[in-house]
Formats: structure tokens, sequence, C-alpha cells
């Protein structure tokens, strides 16, 4: 099934009880006000569940993590379209045996997939703390982007 969000082209698939959704493939959506950020914040919500809490973070002033009623996992941010490129950027989750493999992933998926480039990383710290972006030498992203986040301030179990 084709439908678009906000002028993005999605495509969805019934996959059967075989391949379930998890927080580990998730969107990462830009809202450029916070009243676009509330309100898709409680429409997601509706009979949805919240994985971390809509809030200021250092990396946003406002944020937060729901998985909808369909089990997809959202992550709404107050931004600017224009500092991400794009409203809507599918985010990867590398959690448990694959945790700490996010940035080796992004350079194997950017050289599979030509052409790509990385735009830019952002590393974690100690206790969550994001670091500066690192710009790479790449001319053209990839749309969509490639994200990897190491791990955030309230890293759910998944």
């Amino acid at each position: 099934m084709d439908f678009s969000l906000d002028g993005q082209g999605f495509n969805a698939m019934n996959a059967g009880p075989a391949l379930q959704l998890n927080p580990t493939i998730s969107y990462f959506v830009v809202c450029e006000t916070e009243a676009e950020t509330d309100e898709v914040w409680g429409k997601l919500l509706e009979r949805g569940n919240v994985l971390v809490r809509l809030d200021k973070y250092p990396w946003s002033e406002k944020y937060g993590w729901v998985q909808d009623r369909f089990g997809l996992s959202w992550q709404i941010s107050l931004g600017k379209v224009e500092d991400t490129g794009q409203k809507f950027t599918p985010s990867l989750l590398f959690s448990g045996v694959q945790s700490g493999r996010a940035e080796e992933a992004l350079h194997f998926y950017a050289s599979v997939f030509s052409p790509s480039s990385i735009t830019g990383i952002l590393h974690y710290g100690a206790g969550g703390e994001s670091g500066r972006d690192r710009q790479s030498r790449s001319v053209q992203p990839l749309r969509p982007n490639l994200h990897g986040h190491g791990r955030s301030l309230e890293s759910p179990d998944f």
C-alpha cells in the first residue's frame, strides 16, 4: 500500500505474524512549531505507548518517542526541516549484541547504495551527552539520510 505524509511517499506491507514491528526501526519526525509537535504527539499517542516522554533534552527543546497503536515507532522532535533536509528520517537503533555498531553499519549501507554519502555523525559521550556533529567530506546526502545514534539519555530496553 502506498501513501504519503506531508508530501513524502511511503510503502506499507502486511507481513503477517512472523514479522512484528518493534522500536529498533522508527521514523524521526521534525516538527517546526511547538503546536505541531504537541498535535502530532497527541495523535500518535492515542492507543499507543510512550517510549521516551515528550520533554526538553540536550539535543532538542522538545522530543519524545512513541509507539503508535499499530506498533510503528516515531521519534518526534521540535526543530527545523532545513537543518535535517527532510521532515521524516528512518532511524535505526542498534542495541543488545549490535550495540555500538551503528557507525560501522552506516558506512556499510552508504557503500552498498551508490551514490550515497554520510552527511554527519552525532556521537554520544559518557552518560549520554551528545557530542558535536562531525561533518564528513562527502558532498551529496543520501535520501533518506542515514542516522545512527549510540544511545539516548533514557534508553528503553528492546
